[in-house]
């Protein structure tokens, strides 16, 4: 089985997809994963450059993030985007290195894109169940401070109540 094969076979099986792009950013492979992943085809990618997929905001944060990777100053980049696959929002996080094609002496970037809306999901219900007990303890708090005041209001009250009503018995008095 050839070395293309085989990987097609393991990336089929795969949540994954593979892609690499070359020096003008321009899509030169890209995994048939990517349908399932992303909702589009590989022939809609191939060739096309990043500016010409991704938004204006995404295409200008990778474009940061690529450029740091070709000066070297970092080894690796990740990033995460929203897409809408049959009209649900998904998450995908890009992982990509820069690696030197020693044949024409080019720099490509290859990279593996994952589904991460799960993750996105868990975060999401974790963040709104630490806002409801931040939200919980305040009320506790609250709860606690009012019947603190109520217990010093009610202290006053009961002994002018007392002494109303031993000033009462006084004045009842013949």
């Amino acid at each position: 089985m050839p070395v293309y094969d085989l990987l097609a076979e393991i990336n089929n099986i795969s949540s994954e997809f593979l892609w690499q792009c070359n020096a003008e950013y321009r899509f030169s492979f890209i995994s048939p994963n990517v349908k399932k992943l992303w909702g589009k085809e590989v022939c809609e990618l191939l060739g096309k450059s990043f500016k010409e997929v991704f938004d204006e905001v995404t295409y200008e944060r990778i474009k940061r993030e690529f450029f740091a990777l070709e000066k070297n100053e970092v080894q690796e980049i990740c990033f995460e985007f929203s897409v809408a696959v049959d009209g649900a929002k998904h998450w995908l996080e890009i992982t990509a290195k820069l690696t030197n094609d020693p044949q024409n002496s080019q720099n490509k970037i290859m990279g593996v894109g994952r589904d991460i809306s799960l993750k996105k999901e868990m975060e999401s219900t974790s963040q709104n169940t630490k806002q409801q007990s931040a939200i919980a303890a305040k009320v506790a708090s609250m709860m606690e401070m009012s019947r603190g005041v109520a217990h010093e209001i009610n202290n006053p009250l009961t002994i002018l109540t007392g002494n109303l009503f031993k000033l009462r018995m006084l004045l009842e008095k013949p």
